[in-house]
Order: structure tokens, then sequence, then C-alpha cells
């Protein structure tokens, strides 16, 4: 069982750490609202085929009372969340600062708690603390480095914490009664939000679009390992152990993203950048740690993929 939940979990962190650099490999060559589009729709759409051919094609109806919450977890989620992503990095962002930035997302829903209840515990508030000193070293430190930086990192810090409002809400809602199934939905309407978007903005910008391999193995990998087999996995190691053990992923992405960027990309984080990683990171693992046990940080935890 051990050997097993460690195999999950280095899909979990893979997956979604590997997500960023995919980002901006697929940006470069195809606009990002249709990116991210069509990477939720087609993982939704193949992990609902997926489950009907399972589970019986019932099985995907919408159920009564869940369509508002769909609509809702679309917009904040995948609409303004990961949409804010991918428009961050096509505008210049690197993937290893958008994951560090998306890895405050914990510290947001703990402020969320901290003002609407439940209250959260001592050393998540600790937590809290200085996942806030290193944001604010990240934001300093993109400032320093032009007003061009900054910019393009202010629509991946509105996607973290509009992520962070969603995983919220979704907690308060409680635990879904059918994790996979309310993933692949929430997959397919985010991912359908995107594209409408897409058309009405982008539209204009599809005549230019001119694949490279690179830009279509990131987004296959997008869909496949980062949005399926990821959450797969995900939800594996919930049912084998807890969500807490899952939710160590949240402090990993940042090293996972630095990484990769580094050794395939040959874009590192400068001194400055890095200190503010270990604080952002240290502080995010205090957060996720001090909520172990808790029951609205694992519901908030359930419907975070990026």
């Amino acid at each position: 069982m051990p050997r097993q939940r460690w195999v999950l979990l280095t899909i979990v962190y893979l997956g979604f750490g590997s997500s960023f650099l995919a980002i901006e490999l697929v940006v470069r060559d195809m606009p990002p609202l249709t990116a991210a589009g069509m990477r939720f729709f087609i993982a939704g759409l193949l992990l609902s085929v997926l489950i009907g051919a399972r589970r019986g094609w019932r099985k995907l109806r919408v159920a009564r009372g869940d369509a508002p919450f769909l609509l809702l977890a679309g917009v904040l989620l995948f609409l303004i969340g990961n949409g804010g992503v991918m428009l961050g990095q096509s505008h210049g962002t690197p993937s290893w600062l958008a994951a560090l930035i998306v890895a405050t997302i914990p510290v947001w829903v703990a402020i969320l708690r901290l003002t609407w209840g439940p209250r959260p515990s001592r050393m998540t508030l600790a937590g809290t603390a200085i996942g806030l000193v290193g944001t604010s070293l990240v934001i300093t430190e993109s400032a320093g480095d032009g007003s061009s930086r900054l910019v393009a990192a202010l629509p991946v810090l509105a996607g973290a914490v509009s992520w962070s409002v969603g995983t919220y809400l979704a907690a308060r809602r409680g635990a879904a009664r059918d994790p996979m199934l309310t993933s692949s939905q929430q997959l397919s309407v985010g991912g359908a939000l995107l594209l409408c978007v897409a058309v009405a903005f982008e539209r204009g910008d599809w005549g230019g679009i001119h694949l490279t391999w690179q830009a279509v193995a990131a987004l296959a990998w997008l869909i496949l390992a980062s949005s399926i087999a990821a959450m797969v996995a995900f939800y594996r190691i919930v049912a084998l152990s807890s969500v807490s053990s899952a939710s160590t992923y949240a402090f990993v992405n940042p090293v996972v993203a630095t990484l990769l960027s580094g050794l395939i990309v040959g874009a590192w984080p400068d001194a400055m950048s890095a200190v503010a990683m270990l604080v952002v990171v240290g502080g995010v693992a205090v957060v996720v740690l001090g909520d172990r046990g808790s029951r609205v940080s694992e519901g908030g935890s359930r419907d975070g993929t990026t």
C-alpha cells in the first residue's frame, strides 16, 4: 500500500507540477483561452466517456440543483482561475513564477475562512502569515523586474484568488457525492465557457495558428497527464489515505515547475525570487499541514487542478 501511494503521489506531483511548463509551450503557438478551452473540454469529454462506459451513460446526468454550482465553478475555477494563468503565461510570466503564485491558493482560502468561517487553526494562521510575506516578496520582485513583468503576473494572481473563492465555496457546499463525476462535469463546463469566450475574443487569431510538435505534445500532456491522470491519481490517494496527503502537491508544484523550467527551457529564478519561493512554499506547507483533519480544508482541495 505505501508503495502504491508513492506511485500515485508521483503522478500527482508530476502531472500538476508540469502543467505550467506545458502551458508555457502551448501559448507560444496558440491563443491562451482557446488552448485552455480545448484542454478542459477534451479532458472532460474523455473522462465522461470513461465513466459512462464503465458505470453506465445515465450516470452522466447532472443531478437536480447541481447546474448552478457547476456554472459557478466553471467561471471561478476555469474561466477566471485557469484562464488567468494562461493569459499571464502568454504575456511572459515564466512557468516557475506562475506555479509559485498559484501555490498561494491555500493561503487565500485560509483568509476566506478567517473572514467567513470556520476559523482556521493557529498553525494555519501562522502559515498564512508566512505565505503572505512570500507573496509580497514575489510581487515586489516582479515589480523590480519591470512593469511588464508585474502586469503579466497580475492575471495569474487574479486567477489564484478566483480559484481560492471557488474551492472555498465548494467546501462550504460539502464534499461531492461522486468526485470523479463532478470533476468530469466541471472540466466540460469550464472548457465550454473558455471556448465561448475564446470565440468572442480570440477568433481573429485562429488564422495565424501554426502548431509545432512541441505545442501539440504539450497540449496532449495537459489533457492526458495534467487533467486526467493526475486527477484520477489524486482521488485514488484520497480513497487510500487522506486528502491531506494528496494536497501536499500545493507546495510541491513550484519545486517541480522550477526544476522543469530550468532543465528544459533554461529559465531559472534569480536569487531573490528563490528566497521568495522558499518563503511561499514554507508558508503553504504550514497551512496544508495545519489543516490536517479539517473537513473544510479537505473539501476545498477536491476541485483543484491547474
